[in-house]
């Protein structure tokens, strides 16, 4: 069952997105041009809200384009549709934002195709950001190809949003779409979406990404993007990669990546485990390596690893 707004939060929600905000603002619902917009919504009467969309007051018509993303009634695209060419800024990024709850599959691509074309930076934000709400709703993100479009023409959020719905395609998708995830790396990045792509290079599986997703891990990399890739990589349950997580594992964010994976292994070299511990430069990777010398060793390294854990016991003191 569709929920429909309360009439209040319509228009409150109305009130603040306008761009005539005066100091008087809370006489305005006295304001009984206002009243049919309320009524309209609440006996969802999409004819009479295309109606008021061509209201004189600009606050009347933004009210009235809201109201569709709570109505939710497909038949009122084609007036949102012309709202979008309206003389006010807020009226065109209300019926932006309604769009996304009423556009169908060919509506949602003209809307990604339109932001580019869009001149006000706030109108084509709110296409691209309604396009990806219309594309979860329809299940256009379960189709790859639709997911690299809008990815290719989103910014900010909305891509860091793309990014995650790409890296979480099934493994089988990504492994069909490996050239052109692979591409994605070749592109300037901001690094917070790079992050999250690298947690899909995993699915793709070829060598080529295997390799790109080690290199995530290097130490010229961003520390956004390098936790992710210790963890990626640690799920591949490789002891090849082992010597990598030593080396990283330490405090901050990229130590504390490396460090889950070396605790959360089946196996590893107590040997190596001593070693690290020895180098470490704070006192907490320091107990957990040598936790972990004793838990995978035996004989000599783990008693070394328990007086050097008795030493630091004493320290702390």
């Amino acid at each position: 069952m569709r929920h429909v707004l309360p009439a209040c939060l319509l228009l409150l929600i109305a009130a603040c997105n306008s761009a005539e905000r005066s100091s008087d603002a809370p006489n305005r619902w006295s304001d009984e041009r206002l009243w049919p917009v309320l009524e309209a919504q609440e006996h969802r009467d999409t004819e009479k809200l295309c109606a008021l969309l061509k209201d004189a007051d600009p606050v009347v018509r933004e009210a009235a384009a809201l109201a569709f993303a709570s109505v939710q009634d497909s038949a009122g695209a084609h007036c949102l549709l012309s709202a979008l060419h309206d003389d006010a800024i807020s009226v065109r990024v209300t019926a932006a934002f309604a769009l996304g709850f009423v556009a169908d599959s060919l509506t949602t691509t003209w809307m990604a195709e339109s932001a580019m074309s869009e001149r006000d930076s706030t109108v084509q934000r709110a296409l691209l950001s309604a396009s990806f709400i219309a594309m979860q709703r329809i299940g256009m993100l379960k189709e790859p190809n639709a997911i690299l479009y809008y990815f290719d023409r989103a910014q900010g959020h909305e891509r860091v949003r793309a990014a995650d719905a790409l890296r979480r395609l099934p493994d089988s998708a990504l492994k069909a779409l490996a050239p052109e995830y692979m591409a994605l790396f070749g592109t300037d990045l901001p690094a917070e979406v790079e992050a999250i792509l690298v947690r899909g290079l995993v699915k793709v599986g070829t060598r080529e990404a295997l390799a790109l997703l080690r290199f995530s891990a290097d130490a010229d990399k961003p520390a956004v993007i390098i936790p992710n890739a210790l963890r990626t990589l640690g799920n591949l349950h490789n002891p090849a990669d082992d010597s990598l997580f030593f080396h990283w594992a330490g405090p901050g964010c990229v130590g504390q990546a490396a460090l889950e994976v070396l605790v959360g292994r089946e196996a590893l070299d107590a040997e190596q485990c001593l070693r690290a511990a020895t180098m470490a430069s704070d006192a907490r990777t320091r107990i957990v390596l040598l936790g972990l010398a004793m838990k995978h060793g035996g004989g000599a390294v783990a008693d070394s690893a328990y007086s050097r854990l008795k030493a630091i016991d004493n320290d702390l003191r």
